[in-house]
């Protein structure tokens, strides 16, 4: 009886935990849930938002590009750009443009730090009922 409720208390915490990072019913849910999480400077938060197989590019100014494939990856280049604010560094992001068809959506957003000022495409994916990230750009 006492190990049956422990494990319920458990499945109930972690069921809170998942419920809490978003909706994932639409693109505007997961962009939502993305853009908190980079503004809070949290990275639990915006790697919910991808599909494991998510891969991401970044192109700087001179055209070159840097790819990346798979969460660990993406986790990473999150990380660095995150990590690279500075403290007390206030975050504008505005979703430019965000449009929606049957399965896929695209989102554009710009972020504007001290740091950092850059284009991000959000490319999204419906599967059985549930969007996340498949690709990102940063430009």
């Amino acid at each position: 009886m006492k190990r049956s409720i422990i494990i319920l208390v458990v499945l109930a915490c972690l069921l809170s935990c998942v419920t809490s990072l978003g909706n994932w019913s639409d693109p505007q849910s997961v962009v939502e849930v993305w853009s908190r999480g980079f503004r809070e400077g949290q990275i639990r938060t915006v790697m919910s938002a991808y599909w494991s197989e998510a891969t991401a590019a970044v192109i700087d100014a001179s055209g070159r590009e840097q790819n990346f494939t798979g969460n660990k990856e993406i986790k990473v280049l999150m990380k660095k750009l995150l990590e690279n604010r500075a403290e007390g560094d206030q975050v504008y992001l505005q979703v430019a443009e965000l449009k929606s068809w049957s399965d896929v959506a695209t989102c554009t957003l710009k972020i504007q730090t001290k740091s950092l000022q850059a284009a991000i495409l959000l490319e999204l994916e419906k599967r059985e009922g549930r969007w996340g990230i498949i690709r990102q750009v940063i430009k």
